[in-house]
């Protein structure tokens, strides 16, 4: 049986802005991350879903499985999307977050 969790997370991986924007304003780390990767991939422009993502960079609630903090995908997001660009580019970073790059590089393209 699938859970509600493993539900909304296929809904996000076939763009449903709704279930994206439950698992953004979700307590459940991975909900949040699996949002705001796939309102990255899905070019969701929603202002509700970037103003919530731009409040995420804060969030330093960390996924075990795949090592970032919910704030590195949430930064990557934003430089992904051109909302926020920084000094660098994904292909000249020379910030302070190696996990940052990682990010940026991947594209979300998992």
């Amino acid at each position: 049986m699938i859970g509600k969790n493993q539900i909304l997370i296929n809904q996000m991986l076939n763009g449903d802005v709704d279930a994206i924007k439950i698992g953004l304003n979700s307590d459940n780390t991975a909900l949040k991350i699996n949002a705001i990767i796939h309102s990255t991939v899905f070019c969701v422009d929603d202002d509700i879903v970037i103003s919530k993502i731009k409040e995420m960079k804060k969030d330093r609630d960390y996924l075990r499985i795949c090592a970032f903090t919910v704030g590195e995908f949430a930064t990557a997001s934003l430089h992904l999307r051109g909302i926020e660009k920084f000094a660098w580019d994904w292909k000249s970073y020379e910030g302070e977050n190696p996990s940052i790059k990682r990010l940026i590089e991947s594209k979300f393209d998992f």
